[in-house]
This record gives C-alpha cells, structure tokens and sequence, in this order.
C-alpha cells in the first residue's frame, strides 16, 4: 500500500517531469511558453531584472537574473520552437496517368517536430503514424509513390529515415 505522503511525492515528481517535457521543445528564453523567443519573453525578463529569487528568468541556473542571462535571451532572439510549413505542392502533372503529384512539408524551426496524429483533411487522405517526428531543417514528402514523385528532379529521398 502506497502512503499519502508518497502519492503527493509522485504527483509533484511527474509534474515537474511533464513541465520539463513540455518546455523543451522551446528555445531557451521563451519565458511566456509559447515557443518564440520575442519582446513578451524581453517584458518578463525585464520584470525579474536583478532579482535574486529562484524563476524562470533565470536561464544559466546561477541564481541571478542578470547580463549572463540577458545574453542567452539575445542569442535565441528570434528564434522559435517548431515552425512545420507546407514547402511545396505539385499537382496536375503532364502525364496524368503518373503519380507524381505530392505534398512536401518542412520543418523551419529549431527544435524536433512531433508530427504525430497530424493529417490532411481536404484533398488528399493520409495521417501521420504515431511516432513521426519532423528534426529541424528537414522535410517530408506526402504522395502516392515519393520516389516517382521526385524522380524527376533525380532527388534521393531517405526513406529509411521518412517512410511514409
């Protein structure tokens, strides 16, 4: 039989566990949680100014919010979590009969983009398997058959890696 007193353990343990989790897929310096290092994150950061007490200002863990910690805010300025975009869409090709027609999404972000259940409802009918995860940089290509569709432009896709 598991005591209260270690059931409250547990509960705050996977709480800061999920938080932890939850946060970092997010640049550091993103203060307000949405994933974009900007002016609400510079406001927050502002507000915490030579303060001594332990928050998430506090981004190299020294205990201060000072110019060390300013420093790290600049150097992810700008810089957001995810940002997936849909890169390329070929459709209506020369050849009708080939199936070369495709959907190319791309990962602009700076952090691992967990694709998972994400699908298309208009015109094309395919979701992403548990598991798809989308790195920074990189693309993936929706099609009937990816290796026609980018024969074409002799592209070697790594399905391997993308299997779609």
């Amino acid at each position: 039989m598991i005591r209260p007193a270690k059931i409250w353990i547990l509960v705050i343990v996977l709480t800061v566990v999920s938080t932890i989790s939850a946060r970092a897929d997010c640049p550091i310096g993103d203060l307000s949680g949405d994933c974009q290092v900007g002016l609400e994150d510079l406001d927050l950061f502002v507000g915490k100014w030579l303060d001594d007490s332990d928050n998430l200002a506090d981004l190299n863990g020294d205990g201060r919010v000072d110019m060390a910690d300013f420093s790290i805010l600049a150097e992810n300025w700008g810089k957001g979590g995810w940002l997936v975009v849909i890169n390329e869409i070929h459709y209506n090709p020369d050849v009708e009969t080939e199936l070369v027609e495709f959907v190319e999404l791309y990962n602009a972000g700076v952090v691992d983009a967990n694709i998972s259940g994400w699908y298309f409802s208009n015109g094309i009918s395919y979701t992403f398997p548990p598991g798809t995860i989308l790195p920074p940089d990189t693309f993936i290509v929706v099609a009937e058959d990816p290796m026609l569709a980018y024969r074409p432009v002799n592209f070697k896709v790594n399905m391997e890696r993308f299997p779609i």
